[in-house]
């Protein structure tokens, strides 16, 4: 079976909010969120944060040309893991709506990300949720080189519940240089809808934890408000 970058692992989140996607239809199927629904759960999200930064599908297309040419350019090691590091996004966005929320926090190394994929089939929402399984089995630990800069990632799972169909957690341990960051996320899937919240920078995987699963929480609500 063809791998596809996990829209739910952090790296693939910050490649996709660096521009590794292309243009694609916002129209919704059936069932699915739309492009207005998106934008007003991702205000709901952002609140009266000034520092908010909302990323729409629309906005990924200008940066296109830079993330592909960013991709092609990263070393992947093991090169069993390229698929799930510096995979086809693009292809992935195909089948979705999305929209990102991210909440800075007290310096550039530490903040929030919240992310919600709404998928045309709820099929590919179940198999992109899947593919952390296969993360942690197969590419636990990896590294990848770009622009001449060596990062090495871990990956290990963690225990998380939400009010969603499946919960699962990770914590992923990125270093670069002499500069390591934690990044604790909780992922749920909820029909054809997947929501995942992106703590980096803490010191505590319990206290994140429990902050994403707020998080998470809240924006399922939002979501049922929306489908209901």
């Amino acid at each position: 079976m063809k791998k596809h970058a996990l829209m739910l692992f952090p790296l693939a989140a910050a490649l996709l909010l660096t521009g590794c996607a292309e243009a694609g239809s916002t129209a919704a199927a059936a069932g699915q969120l739309d492009a207005q629904a998106l934008s007003e759960i991702a205000n709901e999200v952002a609140g009266d944060n000034e520092k908010a930064v909302i990323v729409d599908k629309e906005s990924l297309k200008a940066q296109v040309p830079l993330a592909e040419k960013a991709r092609k350019a990263m070393k992947v090691t093991p090169e069993s893991c390229t698929e799930f590091v510096a995979g086809d996004i693009a292809e992935e966005l195909e089948k979705m709506n999305v929209v990102s929320v991210s909440l800075p926090g007290a310096t550039q190394l530490q903040g929030v990300q919240v992310g919600l994929a709404s998928y045309a089939e709820p099929a590919d929402a179940a198999a992109n949720m899947a593919q952390a399984e296969e993360i942690l089995r197969d590419c636990a630990n990896f590294s990848f080189s770009l622009q001449g800069q060596e990062t090495t990632m871990g990956v290990k799972p963690l225990a998380a519940k939400t009010a969603a169909s499946k919960t699962s957690a990770i914590q992923t341990s990125t270093s670069a240089g002499d500069i390591t960051i934690s990044t604790v996320s909780v992922n749920a899937l909820e029909g054809q809808n997947v929501v995942t919240v992106a703590v980096m920078g803490g010191t505590d995987s319990r206290q994140d934890i429990a902050q994403a699963q707020e998080l998470a929480d809240t924006v399922l609500k939002l979501v049922q408000e929306k489908t209901s």
